[in-house]
């Protein structure tokens, strides 16, 4: 099946001078006779050889093309962009075009729920051997320190920092590690100084600079995810019902309401305590 609807016609190369490739089919082919019928619809493609496959960005998220290497990586990363294809296809469904478009506080509910529901498919596979399920154990529990914790600490980070500038106090590269290097200990109980420039890690966080207050985000939509997959996993009444709603409300309405109505209060410490 086809993810693009410019590749069949137009050749275009990544950086690397590789050429972004895209193999014709009935589905594409319909773009020469109604282009709505050829690209409203979901697919990602698996055709095209491994080797060959481009990293790329298609401009209609309900289309995912990534970059494929046969790695558990891999498989987690298709999960969670299908997740994003998922939603799109839901809000596309249900709302009008002006309401199709979900914020980035939901988007990551949609994906890393597909990924618990993969984490349960090989922990629940009888071709798993027991180191392989240990590896997507250590795999789980890598991305909670990752997207939840260390998020947390990041977005902490960025109030702490703003707060200092709101106060009118001198702020230097000094200011802004001895808060990194306070919170790491506080998180972690590590002294990142000892590290080479780890203290510096704010620098080369771009969401810190680009798209302020986004990262807290990760940590909430996580936590998100982890409670609705609870509540669909242990069966509770119109738990999927309420999830499936989520998507399908795409942007008609704030994103805590949206997460409230599908089951998660973000005022309520249950909510992050499903991850804890």
């Amino acid at each position: 099946d086809t993810c693009y609807c410019m590749e069949e016609d137009v050749a275009s190369y990544n950086p690397n001078g590789k050429q972004i490739m895209a193999k014709e089919n009935e589905m594409s082919a319909l773009r020469k006779t109604d282009m709505s019928k050829a690209y409203f619809q979901c697919h990602t493609d698996i055709t095209i050889p491994y080797e060959k496959m481009p990293s790329t960005s298609p401009a209609n998220p309900r289309y995912k093309q990534d970059v494929w290497w046969g790695a558990l990586d891999d498989v987690f990363t298709v999960a969670h962009e299908a997740g994003h294809s998922i939603h799109s296809m839901y809000a596309a469904s249900a709302q009008p075009g002006m309401l199709q478009g979900y914020t980035i506080f939901v988007a990551e509910i949609a994906s890393t729920f597909n990924e618990h529901i993969l984490l349960d498919y090989f922990l629940e596979s009888s071709d798993a051997t027991k180191d392989e399920k240990i590896m997507v154990i250590q795999k789980a529990i890598d991305e909670i320190m990752s997207t939840f914790y260390r998020q947390t600490l990041f977005a902490e980070y960025e109030y702490l920092a703003n707060e200092h500038v709101a106060k009118n106090l001198p702020v230097n590269h000094e200011v802004l590690s001895n808060i990194m290097v306070e919170l790491y200990k506080k998180y972690y109980g590590l002294d990142i100084t000892k590290e080479g420039l780890k203290q510096y890690v704010w620098a080369y966080i771009p969401h810190l600079f680009y798209t302020p207050f986004y990262v807290y985000q990760y940590a909430t939509s996580f936590a998100a995810s982890f409670k609705l997959y609870k509540d669909v996993k242990e069966g509770k009444d119109g738990a999927f019902d309420r999830y499936i709603g989520l998507l399908s409300s795409g942007g008609s309405k704030y994103p805590m309401e949206q997460a409230k109505l599908a089951g998660v209060d973000f005022t309520q410490k249950e909510t992050f305590m499903a991850v804890v």
